[in-house]
């Protein structure tokens, strides 16, 4: 037995609980109202069943309370300090927390500690979301992916709040905070949404009539702060701590508006007339009195009324505060009687003298002297400039911009080298989430796409290097664009840049829709005639789209001016393509819009047999609705028009069935998940970003129902439909067109 135990010297219930995983684990709580609830003991249950769960053993806890994962980074986290320290040393095999942003919601450090931990050998896991690896690049991608979305989440957050409390602040309400002095909190009976009853502010008039004092003082007998502070204290008067009211707090209620009965949360003022203290005249008295006496660091006026050479410009080589100009005197009495009253004046470190302990340096010097050693050097420099032509000059300033503005080229190119690749991996990812292999979900995805907007500012930066770099411009706009920036604003961004607008035929379309857009049909008939297009890959259609818009648009203003026409004409310039569009009809185009106003002007110059033809030709083509992926699609406002020319022609019947199918199409297909199949296509628009196509199939369906109920005569149906095609896409042109037509 005794040679057994030698050779197995622990029992097999030992040699179990030595070979457990050793784990750490950490609990985290960063808001108030998580602090004072005390998340932490969900947390350690959950993470302590699921380690028993495992097999493992905790050997150590740490929880960080109050601690925010997103403001504060890891090297300010002590708790985190000492697990990586643990980790280094080899103390534990598991980091295990409740879940992953429990170890930070930074998406610029974050995965990166993460991936640090795995590199140490230590396995990291969240009872909720199970092992975090870096096997692979889509590892890498989701551990990425998961703490850039905890970030946005913190920063949505933060938005909400602040939106919220400037949403109360507007509305008049005290949203907490610490409490101006001359207000107090109280109870009034107001209730928050979770019927919890809050504070509102009313006036303290005991501490209102101290703010009054020290307003008057301050404007009608010339007291500065300092004197306020000696004053108050002299008479008695205390603050709330039971202390002299300091200078500061002084300075901090001559500058405070809300006396005036404002409630100010950020950038947002509301009047509150019940919390008036000080008149606003008196206010803005102060803040005049306020700005002539402001100094800057060190407190020191700048005295710029001396005739010194160097008054308000010069600063103390030891401190670094401003000297201020003193002066002292004597007065010489001569044989004769006469007086002479001699100054001497001294730049004075004023710092040193009110803290002599935090400045080594000497209190004053003397103003010739310091003033003719400035002047010798300005001197010494102007005869350097002489000697240096203007030509080398300027050969120097412009090597010196160039050497700066290819460095920030340099960071701009490879910013946006980092984004290509970004974008490289997620299109390699999107087709794998349409494999359905992906270990992504498309609304993940989705997500992805829509915080991509921060490329906007590396865009920025990059044509603000090159604005003669048409490329770049183009695919700003396209961003913009995209955005949902304004059409006023999208124009007149290209219009300030026209030169290199006219140098593409993609830009120049871009301009004209534009204005088509803005209902400004007869300038962008104009613009089409003026210039030689060419077709391009991906670019198939436009033109000829917005040449056939503003002709029907410009011809349907004549048909409500009864010029029928001047209709016809505008209407039979679309039967045949101009060469300069570079592109011609296709074969198979659809016009029913085309066919029925043309029927309408015909009816209105009375020629109704010829009318009618033009109307039968309008009911021509399926009535089947389908989503219009492809710019040679059926695009579904060509039902619309055939239920209008049906209608023309008498059949309310066969009207309404166009219409009703329309509806019925969107309310089918709405929550539809959609995908293309790319093979030999054209697409309707230029393909720089990945499309949301789950998106525009919402655009799709809103935008038919809103045809059919217009169809259907139910307005407030149809305007609803075509504002929610506006909200999601405010670059819809049928969405727009059809919605003012709402109005009609």
């Amino acid at each position: 037995m005794d040679e057994a135990r030698l050779i197995f010297p622990f029992s097999l219930k030992e040699r179990e609980i030595e070979m457990k995983k050793r784990v750490y684990t950490l609990y985290r709580v960063s808001t108030k109202g998580q602090v004072e609830k005390d998340d932490i003991p969900m947390q350690k249950e959950a993470c302590r069943n699921f380690a028993e769960s495992q097999g493992w053993e905790i050997v150590k806890e740490f929880s960080e309370k109050g601690v925010s994962g997103f403001k504060k980074s890891a090297k300010e986290r002590d708790e985190l300090q000492k697990i990586q320290q643990a980790a280094m040393e080899g103390k534990f095999d598991i980091l295990l927390v409740f879940m992953f942003d429990r170890l930070g919601r930074r998406d610029d450090e974050t995965p990166f500690i993460v991936e640090w931990f795995t590199k140490q050998g230590i396995e990291v896991w969240s009872v909720n979301e199970g092992q975090q690896r870096f096997d692979t690049h889509v590892d890498k991608l989701m551990n990425y992916i998961r703490y850039w979305q905890a970030s946005g989440e913190s920063l949505k957050t933060s938005v909400r709040t602040r939106t919220r409390l400037e949403q109360l602040t507007g509305e008049g309400h005290y949203t907490g905070g610490t409490v101006a002095f001359g207000y107090k909190r109280v109870r009034l009976g107001r209730v928050n949404k979770k019927n919890q009853e809050v504070c509102d502010l009313v006036i303290d008039e005991a501490e209102a009539e101290i703010v009054r004092l020290i307003f008057h003082k301050y404007v009608y007998e010339g007291y500065g702060a300092q004197k306020l502070s000696h004053y108050l204290y002299e008479q008695g008067v205390v603050g709330r701590n039971n202390k002299n009211i300091p200078n500061t707090s002084i300075v901090r209620m001559i500058k405070n508006k809300g006396y005036t009965g404002y409630l100010i949360n950020g950038a947002v003022e509301t009047e509150c007339p019940q919390l008036r203290i000080i008149e606003p005249e008196l206010f803005e008295q102060a803040q005049e009195l306020r700005q002539a006496r402001t100094c800057e660091r060190g407190g020191t006026s700048l005295g710029t009324s001396s005739k010194a050479l160097l008054t308000g410009l010069v600063y103390c080589g030891h401190c670094g505060n401003r000297l201020g100009l003193t002066s002292s005197g004597r007065t010489h009495t001569y044989a004769d009687g006469h007086t002479v009253k001699e100054v001497r004046p001294r730049y004075s470190c004023f710092y040193k003298i009110r803290h002599p302990g935090d400045c080594d340096g000497q209190s004053g010097y003397g103003v010739s002297k310091l003033d003719s050693i400035v002047e010798e050097v300005v001197r010494q420099i102007f005869a350097q400039f002489r000697e240096v032509s203007r030509k080398k000059l300027l050969e120097s300033v412009k090597t010196n911009d160039a050497a700066r503005i290819q460095k920030k080229v340099k960071k701009i190119q490879k910013d946006l080298e980092s984004k290509q690749k970004e974008l490289d991996d997620l299109k390699a990812e999107t087709i794998l989430v349409i494999r359905g292999v992906s270990a992504l979900d498309k609304e993940l995805l989705g997500t992805l796409v829509a915080e991509a907007r921060e490329a906007l500012e590396t865009l920025e930066k990059a044509y603000a290097l090159d604005e003669h770099d048409s490329r770049i411009l183009m695919e700003l706009d396209q961003l913009y664009k995209r955005l949902g920036r304004p059409h006023t604003e999208r124009l007149a961004f290209l219009e300030a840049h026209l030169s290199e607008v006219e140098q593409r035929d993609d830009l120049s379309i871009e301009r004209i829709t534009l204005y088509n857009q803005l209902g400004r049909y007869t300038e962008a008939k104009e613009l089409i005639a003026a210039r030689n297009f060419h077709p391009w890959e991906g670019g198939e259609g436009k033109i000829t789209g917005q040449y056939v818009l503003c002709r029907i648009e410009l011809a349907k203003i004549a048909l409500s001016e009864k010029r029928y026409a001047d209709a016809l004409v505008l209407l039979d310039e679309t039967n045949v393509y101009p060469f300069n569009l570079g592109e011609g009809k296709l074969a198979n185009a659809e016009e029913n819009d085309i066919w029925y106003y043309k029927g309408e002007a015909l009816r209105g110059l009375g020629n109704e047999q010829q009318a009618i033809d033009c109307f039968i030709k309008a009911t021509i083509g399926s009535s089947e609705p389908q989503q219009a992926f492809f710019y040679n699609d059926q695009q579904p406002d060509k039902i619309f028009y055939q239920g209008l020319a049906w209608r023309a022609l008498g059949r309310e019947d066969k009207a309404c069935g166009c219409f009703n199918k329309l509806i019925k199409h969107g309310e089918k297909h709405l929550f539809d998940h959609c995908r293309i199949d790319y093979f030999a296509v054209s697409l309707p628009d230029l393909a720089i970003w990945e499309d949301d196509l789950d998106k525009r199939n919402r655009i799709h369906c809103n935008y038919v129902m809103g045809l059919g109920c217009l169809g259907l005569r139910e307005m407030g149906k149809a305007i609803d439909f075509l504002d929610k095609v506006r909200e999601l896409d405010i670059n819809h042109q049928g969405g727009q067109i059809h919605r003012n037509l709402c109005a009609v």
